[in-house]
């Protein structure tokens, strides 16, 4: 009976199908509280799926009564009030899921260690407070654990990953989580994702990360964290570079305070997106950054680099913007033709003029150049970027008169070239301008 339109309170009608195992009603609307003596009625239910619906009040708390449940998703509803404790008496659960409702309260403290054969917990987007239970991090059978954004506090245990054998995914971002991040994590060797950004965690970044060889996503961004530069042989943005798997690496808004690794090469082509940004990292963007061939995002903004962006930068093919860097604009850009469609450079120091290549980027769909130094025309290449809505010069040194041929872009809906010094009368063809705003 999944992903239908069906509305109303919860079907009653079900309760006498006792020999029910599988009661599956994802993605529907239908609404108000279920029923607290389902489990009562329903006694060899396997399977309670009601996520994506419009459910509201108590979480049922004779649940536990359920005793053969394997899988309990509720994800996406509006229920309300805390998680029962008696859940820790669904001894052969497997699956928890009560993501993106209105939970408050503590997550039961001890009641998930009685819970052996747990493999899947996810609580994010409630509004759980409180410490996170320690008899969490010793659930050996756990291999996603997912209890991001909601209000909880407090630290990570000093031997998370000695008990987490199985572990593969713990994202626990979007807290009020401080101290430091243990070194022993790296003991979850089965790690394939860890999410720990918009927290307060302080001290090193652990440079035993780069044994977690299985590492794919690696999300650290907008905490106080710092890098242990005491032996630049292991700094951890150069031993990162060992982990084959690694696909997104964020460790944005932090105090990196420290020089970005000479050499980029080693990291795996497999890394797609790597933010940086606002991190106090200083020196070059090094020139074998063309390298990482995969890569997609590219973010370097508000750091103290130098020397001009690199020219290996136009083999990277599968770029799609998103990025800010500093230096000039180089040429090669105009390689970037088959994939790039948004171009961000703004609030930089680019002093050049700005490369006739770049036109040549015909798919494009928003460029912002704004807030730097950029000088000469803005040439009649504009004209090429027909398919572009957003085009933002503004806040810069351009001279010269405003080039008729922006009126060729009937899709620009916004466009600024403020604060310059370009002069002469405002070209007629921007008539033809149908879409500008």
């Amino acid at each position: 009976m999944q992903e239908n339109a069906l509305k109303g309170p919860f079907p009653m009608g079900i309760f006498n199908m006792s020999s029910l195992t599988i009661v599956t009603f994802y993605e529907n609307n239908l609404n108000g509280r279920i029923p607290n003596n389902i489990c009562q009625h329903l006694p060899n239910i396997q399977a309670l799926n009601l996520g994506i619906n419009q459910f509201d009040g108590p979480l049922p708390s004779k649940l536990w009564q359920c005793k053969q449940l394997l899988t309990l998703e509720l994800r996406d509803n509006m229920f309300s009030g805390s998680i029962p404790k008696e859940i820790g008496n669904l001894t052969r659960i497997k699956k928890i899921s009560l993501v993106t409702n209105s939970l408050t309260g503590t997550i039961p403290y001890d009641q998930f260690g009685y819970l052996p054969n747990l493999e899947v917990l996810v609580l994010y987007v409630n509004n759980l407070n409180g410490h996170i239970p320690s008899s969490i991090f010793n659930m050996s059978t756990i291999i996603a654990l997912n209890i991001g954004l909601n209000q909880l506090s407090g630290s990570l245990p000093a031997n998370i990953g000695l008990a987490l054998p199985n572990l593969e995914e713990f994202r626990a971002g979007g807290n009020h989580l401080s101290g430091i991040i243990p070194k022993s994590i790296s003991h979850a060797s089965e790690l394939q994702i860890l999410s720990l950004g918009g927290n307060s965690f302080s001290g090193f970044i652990p440079r035993t990360l780069c044994l977690s060889t299985n590492l794919e996503w690696l999300a650290l961004f907008i905490n106080n964290l710092t890098i242990d530069t005491s032996t630049s042989e292991v700094n951890i943005l150069s031993c990162l570079a060992n982990l084959r798997n690694l696909r997104y690496l964020a460790f944005s808004s932090n105090p990196l305070n420290t020089k970005l690794p000479v050499v980029y090469g080693n990291f795996s082509a497999s890394l797609q997106n790597l933010y940086l940004k606002d991190c106090s990292l200083r020196g070059n963007i090094p020139s074998d950054i063309g390298n990482l061939s995969s890569l997609i995002v590219l973010s370097l903004g508000h750091n103290q680099l130098s020397e001009p962006i690199p020219r290996s930068m136009g083999r990277l093919l599968n770029l799609q913007g998103g990025n800010q860097l500093s230096g000039y604009v180089p040429s090669c850009l105009g390689n970037l033709t088959a994939s790039l469609r948004t171009l961000y450079l703004d609030s930089n120091l680019l002093n050049s003029t700005i490369p006739s290549t770049l036109w040549g980027l015909t798919d494009i769909l928003q460029i912002d150049l704004s807030s730097n130094s950029l000088i000469g025309p803005l040439s009649d290449g504009v004209g090429n970027l027909k398919v572009a809505t957003h085009i933002n010069v503004s806040y810069n040194q351009l001279s010269g008169s405003i080039t008729s041929s922006v009126g060729s872009l009937l899709n620009l809906v916004n466009l600024s070239l403020a604060h310059n010094n370009l002069e002469g009368l405002i070209p007629s063809s921007f008539a033809t301008c149908i879409s500008l705003e």
